[in-house]
């Protein structure tokens, strides 16, 4: 058996750098990478799909020739995740994927087929017991999915929901954090709109947003 250990850490090395690929963006080289590792078990395979869809997409739109048949063909691969258990981190992380791509600017910023992905993976983060990487993972969500012109956040219709952004300022720590959930919040209100009692927050989140620092862009 010693060839079967042998195989895990070779496999095992090739995907950390695969993964720190992904970190740095560099996702061309990351699923160049990812497409000749052998996986080890039928989870193993699993996580593997997850992670060629992942960067079949974000390295085709980054191209400067975009083919879409791979882009729905790793579309079609992380429909596939999502849409089957267990809802594990796999599931969370294939939702968020699909939400990004939809979302993506190349993509027409389609919004109304990117926030149920993203709802399902801020459901999962919402439920996790490691508090501080779900507390950084469920903020860099709504910060993808507000980052584009934030001055004029809402033109494409992307108001997240009030009840989540109510939860982005209860676990916000950085003052840089707690001033875009205060914003985000104030806008999300805004639009809303109707509910008099609603309407007399706006300006309180507004202000909640302006106080907290001065350096801050908000």
């Amino acid at each position: 058996m010693l060839w079967l250990g042998l195989l895990c850490l070779a496999t095992a090395g090739s995907e950390d750098q695969a993964d720190k690929w992904v970190r740095e963006g560099s996702f061309q080289k990351a699923l160049d990478l990812y497409r000749k590792i052998t996986p080890t078990d039928a989870a193993h395979e699993r996580l593997l799909s997850y992670k060629i869809a992942n960067t079949q997409w974000r390295s085709q739109v980054s191209s400067e020739n975009v083919d879409d048949t791979f882009i729905q063909g790793a579309m079609k691969m992380l429909s596939e995740i999502a849409g089957k258990e267990p809802h594990d981190l796999i599931w969370a992380n294939a939702n968020e994927s699909l939400g990004d791509l939809y979302w993506h600017p190349k993509r027409g910023r389609q919004w109304n087929l990117a926030w149920p992905f993203y709802q399902h993976a801020l459901d999962y983060w919402a439920g996790q017991s490691d508090l501080d990487t779900a507390r950084e993972r469920y903020l860099e969500i709504i910060r993808t999915a507000t980052a584009d012109r934030d001055e004029y956040y809402g033109y494409y219709g992307n108001y997240i929901p009030i009840d989540v952004l109510e939860s982005g300022v209860k676990i916000a720590r950085s003052p840089e954090d707690q001033a875009r959930m205060h914003y985000l919040l104030a806008m999300a209100l805004r639009y809303q709109g109707g509910d008099p009692r609603q309407m007399t927050r706006i300006p309180k989140e507004f202000q909640e947003a302006l106080k907290l620092t001065k350096k801050s862009e908000w």
